[in-house]
């Protein structure tokens, strides 16, 4: 099967947006997605895309919101803000990514990640400790042990492994996918990457026959 990589951010409203997309595209194109959780501003600096964030850019910011409530209502999902994101605890993001990674120790990752997603996104929930300590269940642990799982040097490491392997594989931004090395960004380039999914399955087939 072809596998589609696919590198996320809890923290970007497209990922959110992407992430209730891959799922259903890869089935209908008999591909595998594999999970890639980031930090988008570590990889942006790899980049060297850094700049201000988005809700300094009162213009940009107004655009934005706008797109995203039209990309909402053409995937059928709820999608509002999370409280508080100009005076959050930045560091809160980053952990819960890690979430993932502990739950995916688990085999729950994919519950995990849509829980997040749905209370980030979905509800604008605050990004606080009382939301990783409600999310534990949904990645198979107690609070109190994926809260220390989630903060473990071991965790840090492969998250931060992760996003090298992503800045070497050329990924600057979320969300994004790759597929035998061919790199779409954002989520509005969902159709291309079916196009040539459909193309490569065409393909193998003409091949086969």
């Amino acid at each position: 099967m072809t596998q589609i990589h696919f590198y996320f951010d809890f923290f970007s409203p497209y990922s959110y947006l992407a992430s209730v997309q891959i799922g259903p595209l890869a089935e209908r194109n008999h591909s595998n997605v594999v999970y890639h959780v980031v930090d988008n501003q570590v990889i942006k600096a790899n980049a060297g895309t850094t700049g201000r964030p988005n809700h300094a850019l009162p213009p940009k910011y107004r655009y934005l919101r706008a797109d995203l409530a039209r990309w909402a209502r053409r995937y059928g999902v709820p999608l509002v803000s999370p409280e508080s994101v100009s005076h959050m605890d930045h560091t809160i993001p980053p952990r819960i990514g890690r979430g993932f990674i502990v739950a995916r120790r688990r085999g729950s990752e994919l519950k995990y990640m849509a829980a997040a997603f749905r209370k980030i996104w979905g509800e604008g929930l605050e990004m606080n400790e009382a939301m990783l300590r409600e999310l534990a269940p949904e990645a198979g642990f107690s609070a109190d042990a994926f809260i220390n799982a989630i903060d473990s040097e071991e965790v840090r490491k492969e998250a931060e492994r992760e996003i090298a392997e992503a800045s070497e594989r050329g990924v600057f931004g979320v969300p994004s996918f790759l597929v035998d090395g061919e790199l779409f960004w954002g989520n509005d380039r969902l159709e291309m990457l079916e196009e040539l999914l459909r193309s490569s399955s065409s393909e193998s087939k003409s091949s086969a026959g």
